[in-house]
């Protein structure tokens, strides 16, 4: 089982190191975007676009992943980006938060 998780997550994992830069380059959001990124996970993608735009909110529901992003984005010093826990099916957010967003989900196993 072990064996088959690895395998899933490489070819489907949001960061797979093969697709995340089609990702990137597909979203491309302006400078000036307040940006969304449901079920942020750990933060492979809004890490990746954060220095491209004014602000980044990152939303997942679960808090582990949410703390693995924040550690993440400490580490390049991304101000503009904030971890938010929460309901992609219920956002947590007034309508006009984001001027563009995301939902990218990929698999990653649980640890």
């Amino acid at each position: 089982m072990a064996a088959r998780r690895g395998r899933l997550r490489r070819r489907s994992g949001v960061g797979d190191g093969a697709l995340l830069p089609a990702r990137v380059e597909l979203l491309a959001p302006a400078p000036s975007a307040r940006a969304l990124d449901v079920a942020a996970g750990p933060g492979t993608l809004a890490i990746r676009l954060a220095p491209a735009v004014r602000e980044l909110v990152a939303l997942d529901f679960s808090e582990r992943m949410q703390a693995e992003l924040e550690r993440a984005a400490s580490a390049p010093g991304l101000v503009n980006l904030r971890a938010v826990v929460g309901d992609g099916q219920n956002l947590p957010f007034a309508d006009e938060l984001a001027t563009t967003a995301w939902l990218a989900v990929g698999y990653k196993p649980a640890t």
